[in-house]
């Protein structure tokens, strides 16, 4: 199962935090274009993934989940990565 392995005292946060940077980033534009069509990308792909199942929820936990996991410093799949920068805007840096 892939997910966050690097749980710390800061997980929570950067939980939160992936939720917090997933709607700054999310424009209009990018909000109005988008929505629907990542939503179905979404429901789509997730079915085929092995992630925990707090990630496989909705939209919004995947991205959060994700974001906390690359900011512990967490790597993912392709896969997991594609769907990832499909559905939303956020680029960790390195």
């Amino acid at each position: 199962m892939y997910g966050n392995i690097n749980y710390n005292k800061f997980d929570y946060l950067f939980h939160e935090m992936g939720h917090m940077i997933d709607f700054k980033t999310q424009t209009p534009y990018f909000e109005i274009k988008n929505k629907i069509k990542n939503s179905k990308v979404f429901e789509k792909q997730i079915d085929s993934m092995v992630i925990p199942q707090n990630a496989a929820k909705n939209k919004s936990e995947f991205i959060a989940e994700i974001t906390s996991g690359q900011l512990n410093g967490d790597t993912y799949p392709d896969v997991i990565m594609k769907l990832f920068n499909k559905v939303c805007n956020i680029k960790i840096p390195q």
